[in-house]
């Protein structure tokens, strides 16, 4: 047993040489993760090998070499997406003078229209319906179902001025006839008081 012992490297020899062999392998970036883990486990399993001692498990390489080989394989979605700050939208200066506005012209196309001027424009309530559109192309003020509206009011106005109208023809040729009668009486009470007065002789 005592020669063993003394036969036997001291541990912290064994764990330098261990160190001095994986140190290259940690440092050197391109080595992948899964290349590193099997050199890692081969050089556990040989650990019992050089230290000529094959009862005792083997051991893991020590906490320094481990925290060094996850320092360099540390994965690169850890590091900040943004390193630079978001760019911040830029305002527009105030323009101390303001722009001239265009001569009103009509427009081009119904497409050029706002959509503001496609709706109803009536008046007494606001309308969402689109305007009707004429024959031959342009548009009414009117969606359809005011337009309808509109035109039996119209007709309704217009009957009722023609009845107004009738009604005052009617009594201006009764009030007419009314004094051709009275003219025609008159006049034939004058020729039967002519009558009498010269007994019966028309004058």
């Amino acid at each position: 047993m005592d020669h063993l012992l003394n036969d036997a490297p001291p541990e912290d020899a064994s764990d330098e040489v261990i160190v001095k062999n994986e140190a290259p392998t940690v440092v050197s970036p391109s080595s992948s993760a899964a290349s590193l883990g099997l050199h890692m486990l081969s050089v556990s399993a040989a650990a019992p090998a050089l230290g000529a001692r094959p009862a005792a498990p083997p051991r893991l390489p020590p906490i320094s070499l481990l925290t060094a080989a996850a320092a360099a394989l540390q994965p690169m979605q850890c590091q900040p997406l943004y390193t630079q700050a978001p760019p911040q939208p830029q305002l527009r200066p105030v323009i101390a003078q303001p722009l001239p506005i265009p001569a009103a012209s009509p427009p081009a196309s119904n497409a050029a229209l706002p959509a503001d001027d496609m709706l109803c424009r009536y008046r007494n309530k606001k309308c969402g319906y689109p305007r009707a559109i004429k024959r031959n192309g342009e548009r009414h003020n009117l969606c359809e179902r005011h337009r309808a509206k509109a035109n039996q009011n119209q007709r309704k106005l217009e009957s009722k001025r023609r009845t107004q109208k009738r009604m005052k023809q009617r009594a201006h040729s009764l009030s007419a006839d009314r004094i051709v009668k009275a003219k025609k009486a008159a006049s034939s009470a004058e020729t039967e008081i002519k009558f009498t007065l010269y007994g019966g002789a028309i004058a």
